[in-house]
């Protein structure tokens, strides 16, 4: 689903689509810039996602690792990063806005209340040879 909003190319015929269906308040309410910011903070939890629903392996030694990932993910950027990117080039990521400090502040609250550690996952990251 990320991929469908990713580039402006994207949001142009997200626009379009708009368009033919007659809802321009949606139009005006498309902003580029936060459409980019909201799927770069979505990627790494769609990443977390597919890491730990694999089917034929075992993941319970990947749940303190990646609940801890995604909470760091959820701290707040106040100013200017860089941060390698998958193919490892260095990116500069600009400070959060404040639509994107309101979705970490609620995602880190939602992360602490509901994806609790228990002991086993613990034990199973500690023990895991890798």
């Amino acid at each position: 689903m990320l991929n469908s909003f990713k580039g402006k190319d994207r949001l142009s015929e997200l626009m379009d689509t708009f368009k033919v269906w007659k809802r321009p308040q949606f139009i005006a309410c498309l902003d580029g810039e936060l459409n980019s910011e909201l799927v770069r903070f979505l990627y790494v939890f769609k990443q977390g996602t597919l890491a730990l629903e694999a089917f034929k392996k075992s993941t319970l030694h990947l749940v303190a690792f990646w609940r801890q990932k995604l909470l760091s993910h959820c701290e707040l950027v106040r100013d200017t990063v860089m941060q390698k990117d998958d193919n490892g080039v260095e990116v500069e990521l600009p400070p959060d806005s404040d639509d994107i400090i309101a979705i970490k502040r609620r995602g880190r609250k939602q992360i602490l209340q509901k994806f609790i550690l228990e002991l086993l996952h613990i034990v199973a990251a500690l023990l895991d040879p890798r």
